[in-house]
Formats: structure tokens, sequence, C-alpha cells
């Protein structure tokens, strides 16, 4: 239990929990602050984490990192105090189906951000090592968080991160890590879903998720645009070459090249693929293909950052429900015959 009044600052709402600590939105001199706490003070693993953090926010300026504003490891409750960023995790944004509110143009937009925010850190020697979804917040205002596992380039440490977004080669960490994990937050910001895996890889080993990673990108069986079923195709990229998109994600996700692409490489190829005319009709038309869905009443569909489901993303369902109310239609026609022929009888 946490004293509502600990120290110099006032704790409002706790925000989230993780391995390492938990992070509570708080206030300290009328302005409002993010606090995160360690959950074992007396946890080497976790102490170790908190000073890689600091250290890192220390020697970063940029305005997608948040900023440092005070840090006690002395305390009972060593505790972090950064700057507030407004907004849910993009992992919950995708899974509750509100990522298809975001036009498409300001999504990738979101991305140019992160990216140069991970630039930013690699400029300074520094590789962040868990990029993913839940580690990005704010759509107007976007910032790349939790640095308690970033490394050195080249530094001799264990392999870390999320499972399912970690690097799935054995190198010391180079900006290829970042880059591997942006590539696969970049798939889902487009497609909902993760490029590489589905539901039933959830509660493998993490030496498995890696290896089957590795599997599924060197024999091509992930989830490569062009193979998308047309009626899972989210609406807004429906007018793009897909092969393009192909190309471009399996340079992303080739932890062995001997040159990896850059992260802002990355996000401009996104646009040049597609920002483009032949596109355009199909982004114009999303907010109404959206709206459409509301209007249905469909829920929403489940999803999970570290464990995607293999299940098409909101915007999708409008085929699910056509096809519904073509099936309905048919089967009205069929009762019409039937009684037609028994008519006759």
């Amino acid at each position: 239990m946490i004293d509502s009044h600990l120290n110099h600052f006032e704790l409002h709402t706790k925000l989230g929990t993780g391995s390492v600590g938990e992070v509570w939105r708080a206030q300290v001199d009328g302005r409002t602050v993010a606090v995160k706490f360690i959950n074992h003070a007396d946890d080497p693993r976790q102490r170790q984490s908190f000073e890689t953090e600091i250290a890192a926010l220390r020697c970063l300026d940029h305005p997608a990192v948040p900023a440092l504003y005070d840090s006690d490891l002395t305390c009972e409750r060593p505790y972090i105090m950064m700057e507030f960023i407004a907004g849910e995790p993009f992992h919950c944004v995708i899974a509750d189906g509100a990522i298809w509110q975001i036009p498409l143009e300001r999504r990738l937009a979101i991305l140019d951000q992160i990216a140069a925010a991970a630039e930013h850190l690699h400029e300074r020697g520094l590789i962040h090592r868990d990029i993913k979804p839940a580690n990005i917040i704010g759509v107007d205002e976007p910032h790349l968080i939790d640095y308690g596992i970033a490394a050195e380039v080249g530094a001799e440490v264990s392999p870390a991160g999320t499972p399912f977004y970690m690097f799935p080669g054995e190198q010391a960490p180079s900006a290829a890590h970042d880059v591997f994990g942006f590539a696969l937050t970049a798939y889902e910001f487009l497609f909902g879903v993760h490029a590489i895996f589905t539901a039933q890889d959830g509660g493998l080993p993490r030496d498995e998720v890696r290896a089957l990673a590795r599997a599924r990108l060197s024999e091509s069986t992930w989830r490569l645009p062009s193979r998308v079923p047309a009626h899972e195709l989210p609406y807004d990229l429906r007018g793009v070459e897909l092969a393009r998109l192909d190309a471009l994600f399996a340079r992303a996700f080739d932890w062995q090249a001997s040159e990896p692409m850059t992260l802002m490489q990355i996000g401009a190829e996104l646009r040049a693929i597609i920002l483009t005319a032949d596109n355009q009709p199909y982004l114009d038309g999303m907010p109404d293909m959206v709206a459409a869905l509301d209007d249905t009443g469909i829920g929403e569909l489940p999803a999970a950052a570290t464990t995607p489901p293999e299940l098409p993303p909101r915007v999708r369902r409008i085929d699910a429900w056509l096809a519904l109310a073509i099936f309905s239609g048919a089967a009205i026609l069929l009762i019409v015959i039937l009684f037609g022929l028994g008519g006759r009888t």
C-alpha cells in the first residue's frame, strides 16, 4: 500500500503495473506528473532497471521522450518522477478497435515521431530494446516510454524485452534491435494484428518464441500483406500495392541484414507506398466506413499486443455484416421458392 501523500507529491490514479514497477498519476506543486514505484526494493534486477531508466532519461532530450523530473533510489519505496503523458498505450488502442478512428495519415505521423525518438537514443549510443505498441502513448503528442532495459550499443548484456517483439538474433545490442520492434509495431498500426504471431503462440517460452520468429521469417510464413484475405484487408489500404508492402516489411524484419534499414527510412517508405493517388479515395472513405460499423452495433473484437488473435480488425467486420445480409436475403428467396413449389402440388 502506498501512502497517498508520499514525500512531496500526492498520488491520484494508478496508471499501470509491470514486472518492475507500478506507475501513478500524481500532483506536485500543482503540476501533473507520472511516478513509477519499484515493486520490490530489495530485488537487484528491478533496481538495475530503475538505474538504467534514470541514466537513459538523464541523457535524452527529445519531444517524444518523457522528461525526467526527480528520482530517489534510497527511500523506502524507490521511485522515478517523470513527465505525465495523457492517453492510453497503443496496445489498448489497437485492442479496443479505437486505432481505426485515428486517420492512417496520423498513424504514420505518430510512427515518424517514435522513429525520431528512437534514433535520438541511437545518436547517444543507446538502444531501447523494447519498442512495441504498449510502450507508445499519445495520439496528439506521442511518446516512447519505458527505458528500463535500454543498453549501450555493443554492450555484453543478456537478451531482454517482450518476447513477441524481441530481436530474434543473438547479436549484441544495435540499432537493428529497435528497427525490428519498430517494424512489428508499424505493421500493427496498419493492420491491427501482429505480423508474425497469433493467439495460439501465447504461453511459449521466450527462446521458443524467438526461434519461431526466425523460422516464420525465413520460410515467409508470416502474415505478408499481399496474402491477407481481401475481406480482412483494412479499408484504408485497399488502394495500396501490397507487394511493395511485402518487400518493405521483409527488409525491415531481416535480422541478419548487413545494412539494416533505419527507422526513419521505414516511415518514409510507408508514406511513399500508402499516401498515393490510388489509395486516397480509401483514406478519405475510412471515416464513413468506421461510422457504418458503429451503426451496426457490432461489439468490439478482443486483442492483445503480446498474444495477438488471428482475427480481422474492427473495420474489416463490414464484410461479415454484408455476408450476413446476403445470407439472410438468400434464405428469404429460398422460402419464397419453396412456398411457390408447394402451391403447385
